[in-house]
């Protein structure tokens, strides 16, 4: 038996009969510190279950019964739109995101950035798309700007997972550890890069070359890696369960 206590940034459960507590949440800490993972904390019987793996029960975005990596097949190169398409609403993120599109923007002239949303808002969706549907969205182009709201460890959302279901080459800018949770040659990560303009070189080179295209979803003809079932075995088992 539990008692649950609820807030908009994370849920405390109460055990009966132990002294126990557990902080929810699949929020980042770098905009709730209240989320910082308390080392000493489980000396006052306080756990954490958040989207850091350092946490008590690990609560990552990714689950195998919510997603499904190998659901669509890579966007095809020749009929892809040889562009990057960004959503977003908000445009006043912690880790100013917003910088880096407005950065790759300016340089429309070497690569073209779409942003169909309210943050950056500068062309319309592709005709007869509807953007409430953001997988069809992301598979009319080649790259999708998977950017996090934050650069905080394993915190990694669906802005990651949805692009790899839709087919898409996620560009993403978030995690700093992101390489040790995905499929090595699966992303372009924009802490690669010194500048907008290098990345918006980059990007107009994968759009011009089918190899190097298709070499970002070589991962998806291959059973996924160790070290990302590693990671995310635990999924298969509900939190619930797993507390």
């Amino acid at each position: 038996c539990e008692t649950t206590v609820r807030s908009a940034v994370m849920t405390t459960r109460l055990f009966h009969g132990t002294p126990f507590s557990f902080e929810f949440s699949m929020e980042g800490a770098a905009i709730y510190p209240q989320l910082k993972l308390d080392a000493l904390g489980w000396k006052h019987n306080k756990y954490f279950a958040t989207t850091s793996y350092k946490s008590e029960i690990p609560l990552p975005y990714f689950s195998f019964a919510e997603y499904d990596l190998f659901k669509n097949e890579p966007v095809d190169f020749d009929k892809g739109i040889k562009a990057a398409v960004f959503l977003a609403r908000n445009c006043n993120s912690q880790n100013h995101r917003e910088n880096w599109v407005k950065g790759l923007q300016e340089a429309s002239s070497i690569f073209r950035i779409d942003s169909l949303s309210t943050c950056l808002h500068n062309a319309s969706p592709p005709n007869g798309v509807l953007l409430h549907n953001k997988e069809l969205v992301m598979r009319e182009y080649l790259f999708y700007l998977a950017f996090e709201n934050q650069n905080t460890e394993d915190y990694i959302t669906e802005k990651l997972w949805g692009p790899y279901q839709a087919g898409v080459i996620p560009v993403y800018y978030g995690a700093p550890n992101i390489k040790e949770h995905v499929p090595e040659n699966s992303i372009i990560d924009v802490f690669d890069f010194e500048s907008p303009e290098a990345l918006a070189r980059h990007l107009q080179k994968v759009a011009s070359d089918r190899a190097l295209y298709e070499s970002y979803h070589a991962w998806r003809k291959k059973p996924l890696p160790d070290h990302f079932m590693n990671k995310y075995n635990l999924t298969k088992t509900h939190n619930v369960c797993r507390t």
